[in-house]
C-alpha cells in the first residue's frame, strides 16, 4: 500500500513538473523571465544573503582596524610628547644645577654599562677630548653618582657608589660628624667608622666632606635611614639611602676640582 502511495506521488510530481515545463516553453518571454526570477531568488537568495553579510563584516573589521591604528598612533604620540616634556624638565633642572654649583662641570650622557659591573659602573659619552680625567667626580641633580676611573678619547667609565671598591669621605651636615661611605649589599649605603659617641640621627643629610682630595666638599650623598648604637662596639651601624637612583641614570655632570671664582 505504501509503495503504491509513493509511486503515485512520484508520478504526480513528475506530471506536474512536465506540465509546468511545457507551459513554460509555450508561454511568453515575460512569464519565462518572471519564473526565472522566482527560481533564482528561491534557490540563490541564501547565497546572496551570505555574501551581503560577509561584506558588512569585512567593512566592520576594516573600520575597527582603522580605529585601532588611530588609537595606537595617539598612544605613541602621547608617549612621545610626555617623554619630550620630561626631557625638557630634566634639562631645566640640569641647567639650574649647573648655574648653582660652585665647581666647573661638563655635561654628559650615560650611554651604556660595563658588562662586568652592570650595577657598579656606567659609560658616559665624553672623554679626554673634552677634558675628562681619572678621579673626577660625577654628579646629577639628585647628588653624587661616583667618579671617573677610566678615560678614553670620546668616552669614560664611571665607578658608581654601589661599587664595593668605592669609598667616599663623608660628613653629617647637621652634626658635622664624619665617616666613610661604602657599599656592601642591598640598595643602601653604609656610613662606617663613625664613633659610638657621635650625634647621628635618622633623617640627617650626608654630604661629601672634601677630605681625600677626590670628591669636592658639599656634594649630596643621601639621608640617614637607620642608626644602631651598641655600647660594646666602637663604631655605630648607620645606613644611608642615596639620593641618586642608579637604575635610571641619564644626564650627569663631570666635576672639575677647580672652583668657579
Amino acid at each position: 500500500m505504501k509503495l503504491l502511495i509513493l509511486k503515485s506521488r512520484k508520478n504526480l510530481i513528475f506530471t506536474v513538473a512536465l506540465i509546468l515545463s511545457v507551459a513554460l516553453l509555450a508561454s511568453g518571454e515575460k512569464i519565462k523571465l518572471a519564473v526565472s526570477n522566482i527560481t533564482l531568488k528561491f534557490f540563490y537568495s541564501p547565497f546572496f544573503e551570505i555574501n551581503n553579510r560577509t561584506q558588512v563584516l569585512y567593512q566592520v573589521h576594516e573600520k575597527n582596524k582603522s580605529q585601532q591604528d588611530q588609537i595606537i598612533n595617539l598612544i605613541l604620540e602621547n608617549s612621545s610628547l610626555r617623554e619630550q616634556g620630561l626631557e625638557n624638565q630634566r634639562l631645566r633642572e640640569l641647567l639650574g644645577y649647573k648655574t648653582q654649583v660652585r665647581y666647573k662641570v661638563m655635561a654628559a650622557e650615560v650611554v651604556g654599562t660595563d658588562p662586568q659591573r652592570k650595577t657598579s659602573a656606567v659609560v658616559i659619552n665624553i672623554g679626554s677630548f673634552a677634558g675628562v680625567k681619572r678621579n673626577m667626580s660625577v654628579v646629577n641633580v639628585e647628588g653624587l653618582v661616583g667618579k671617573v676611573i677610566e678615560v678614553f678619547p670620546t668616552s669614560s667609565l664611571v665607578q658608581l657608589l654601589f661599587d664595593p671598591n668605592c669609598q667616599v669621605s663623608a660628613i653629617d651636615q647637621r652634626s658635622r660628624d664624619q665617616g666613610i661611605i661604602k657599599w656592601e649589599k642591598g640598595w643602601e649605603l653604609d656610613l662606617e667608622y663613625v664613633p659610638a659617641t657621635a650625634d647621628i640621627l635618622v633623617g640627617d643629610e650626608i654630604v661629601t666632606s672634601g677630605y681625600g682630595g677626590i670628591f669636592p666638599a658639599g656634594l649630596k650623598i643621601g639621608v640617614v635611614t637607620k642608626v644602631i648604637k651598641n655600647p660594646n662596639i666602637l663604631f655605630q651601624n648607620i645606613k644611608v639611602k642615596p639620593y641618586v637612583k642608579i637604575n635610571n641614570l641619564e644626564e650627569v655632570f663631570v666635576v672639575e676640582q677647580e672652583r668657579v671664582s
